[in-house]
C-alpha cells in the first residue's frame, strides 16, 4: 500500500475531535441521569411518582427539543455556534443542579406533596431546563458534522459513525462510576460538578479542535443570494411527493410508533430499574475487603462501600459497558449469518429486537421471588435482565437508523430523523408516565406490562413486515 492510499484510509483528524467531545457530553449527560431518581427522592424528599414522571418528562424533552436546536442550525447560527450554545447552557445547567444539592429542602414542606417552589426546587427546574434547551442544541448537530468530514459515497463513513458510537457509550460508561460514586458517597452536588467540569472539557476541545472539522452549512452559503426563496422553494418541495415516497413516509412513521413503546420500557433502566435496584437488591459485594483490610476507616471510600454495598448509581454503566463488548460479537453474528445466507432482514431485526427487550423482563420475576423469600434479591438477575436488553437494543437501535437513512427521500430524511428522534420524546414521556403506576400495580404487575407492550411492537412488526420491505426496496430503487 502506497503513502497516498495508507492516508486516504485513514480517518481525519475531525474524527476525534467530535469523538472526545461526544464522549464527555455524554458522561456529563449520563453522569447527570444516573443521579437524578435517587436525588429527587432522597434530597428533594419527592414521592416515586413525582420522580417519575419529572424524569420522563425531562430525558423525553431533551430528544424534543432536538428538532428545534437542529431547525436553529440549518436556519442561522450553522452547527458549531449552535453546539458551543448548547454545552455552554448545559454546563451552566450542571453547576445550577449543584448548587440546587447543596441547599436543603424543608421536610415539612416536602411532606405536603406538592410543589413549594422551595429555593432548591426552583433552582432544580432552573437547571432542568437549562439542561434540556442545552442538550436539544448540542445533540443534533455534533453527529451531523461526522459525515461533513468524508467527501460523498466515501466507504469510511459507516466505520467513523461506528467509532463516534463507540464515544457516545464511553462516556455513558465512565459517567455513573464517577458522578454516581461522587454523588452516593460525597454528596449529590459533587456529582453535578463532576458533570458540568465534563462537558466543560468537551467544550474545550470541542473550540481548540474547530480548524480540524469542516464549515458548517450556513458559513457555506453565506454569500448565495436569495436565500429566502431557496429556502420557500424547499418548502414546497418537502411537501409534495409522490406515492412512493408517500409510503415510505408512512412506514416510517409506523415504525416510529411502534418505537415509543420500546423506549418507554427501555428507559426504565433510568427510573423504575433503577430505584428497584436501589431498594430491593442486596449489593453487598465488596465485604471480603474487611478480611483483606481489617483496620480500614469507616469514613474513607472503602469504608462506605463494604458498609453501603455497591453504590446504587453504578447500575447505570451496566447498559453502556454491554453495548461496548457486545457490538462486535453482534456484528460478527450478523456476518456469519451472512455468509449462510441466514441473516434476518432488517424488518426482522426490529421485530427480534422488540422482543428481546419484553423477554429481558422476564428475569425480574425470579427476582422478585427471591426478594420475597429473602428480603432482598440478587443483583445479578437486574444485570442479567440488561444484558438481554441490551442484545435487543443493537438490533433496534442502530438497525432502525438505518432503515430511516435508506428508506426516506434524500430531500425529506432530516425531516423524517426528527420524525424518528421524536419517538423517543414519546417513549421517555410514556417511561415517566407508566413509572408512576409501579408501586400501584405491583411488582409483578409492572414487570409483565414491561414484558407484553415490547413483545406486541414486535408482532405488530412481524405483521406488517411485507408492507415494511417492499416499501424500503422501492424506496432505494428510486433513489439509484
Amino acid at each position: 500500500m502506497t503513502r497516498a492510499e495508507v492516508r486516504a484510509s485513514r480517518h481525519p483528524i475531525g474524527l476525534a475531535v467530535l469523538f472526545l467531545t461526544e464522549m464527555w457530553e455524554r458522561f456529563s449527560y449520563y453522569g447527570m441521569r444516573s443521579m437524578l431518581v435517587y436525588f429527587m427522592t432522597s434530597h428533594l424528599l419527592f414521592k416515586q411518582e413525582t420522580a417519575s414522571n419529572i424524569y420522563g418528562t425531562y430525558t423525553g424533552l431533551v430528544y424534543f427539543t432536538g428538532i428545534f436546536g437542529g431547525w436553529l442550525a440549518d436556519c442561522y447560527f450553522g452547527q458549531r455556534r449552535t453546539v458551543v450554545l448548547g454545552g455552554a447552557l448545559m454546563a451552566v445547567g450542571q453547576f445550577v443542579l449543584a448548587y440546587a444539592a447543596s441547599v436543603t429542602q424543608d421536610p415539612a414542606v416536602a411532606a405536603t406533596g406538592t410543589w413549594s417552589f422551595s429555593l432548591t426546587e426552583i433552582l432544580f427546574i432552573t437547571g432542568l431546563a437549562l439542561l434540556v434547551f442545552g442538550s436539544g442544541f448540542f445533540k443534533p448537530n455534533i453527529s451531523t458534522q461526522v459525515k461533513s468530514l468524508y467527501p460523498p459515497n466515501d466507504p469510511r463513513v459507516d466505520s467513523a459513525f461506528s467509532i463516534f458510537y463507540v464515544g457516545i457509550n464511553a462516556g455513558a460508561l465512565i459517567a455513573p462510576l464517577i458522578c454516581g460514586t461522587l454523588g452516593e458517597l460525597y454528596g449529590w452536588k459533587y456529582g453535578f460538578l463532576a458533570a458540568g467540569l465534563g462537558i466543560v472539557l468537551g467544550l474545550i476541545i470541542y473550540l481548540f479542535g474547530q480548524r480540524f472539522l469542516e464549515e458548517d452549512r450556513v458559513t457555506q452559503r453565506k454569500h448565495q443570494t436569495a436565500q429566502k426563496d431557496l429556502q420557500r422553494k424547499s418548502w414546497r418541495e418537502l411537501f409534495s411527493f409522490n406515492r412512493k415516497e408517500g409510503a415510505a413516509i408512512v412506514a416510517i412513521v409506523i415504525l416510529a410508533a411502534f418505537n415509543v413503546v420500546n423506549w418507554a420500557v427501555y428507559e426504565q433502566q433510568g427510573n423504575v430499574m433503577a430505584v428497584w435496584f436501589n431498594e430491593c437488591t442486596d449489593r453487598h459485594i465488596f465485604n471480603w475487603l474487611a478480611s483483606i483490610f481489617p483496620h480500614y476507616d469507616p469514613q474513607s471510600w472503602m469504608g462506605k462501600l463494604i458498609a453501603d454495598g455497591m453504590p446504587a448509581t453504578w447500575f447505570q454503566a451496566v447498559n453502556p459497558f454491554f453495548i461496548l463488548t457486545l457490538t462486535p460479537v453482534v456484528i460478527w453474528f450478523w456476518r456469519w449469518q451472512n455468509k449462510r445466507q441466514q441473516e434476518p432482514t432488517t424488518i426482522c431485526k426490529l421485530g427480534l429486537g422488540c422482543i428481546m427487550f419484553g423477554l429481558s423482563y422476564v428475569f425480574m420475576f425470579f427476582a422478585c421471588h427471591e426478594r420475597e423469600v429473602y428480603g432482598l434479591a440478587s443483583l445479578w438477575w437486574p444485570i442479567l435482565s440488561t444484558f438481554v436488553l441490551t442484545v435487543g437494543e443493537l438490533y433496534l437501535s442502530p438497525v432502525g437508523l438505518s432503515f430511516v437513512s435508506k428508506t426516506a427521500p434524500p430531500r425529506m430524511i432530516s425531516t423524517l430523523m426528527g420524525i424518528w428522534l421524536l419517538s423517543s420524546f414519546g417513549g421517555n414521556w410514556l417511561c415517566g408516565y407508566i413509572g408512576a403506576y409501579w408501586k400501584r400495580l405491583g411488582d409483578y404487575n409492572f414487570f409483565a406490562l414491561m414484558v407484553i407492550l415490547p413483545v406486541l411492537a414486535g408482532v405488530g412488526i412481524f405483521i406488517m413486515r411485507q408492507f415494511l420491505e417492499r416499501t424500503s426496496m422501492l424506496a432505494q430503487e428510486e433513489q439509484k
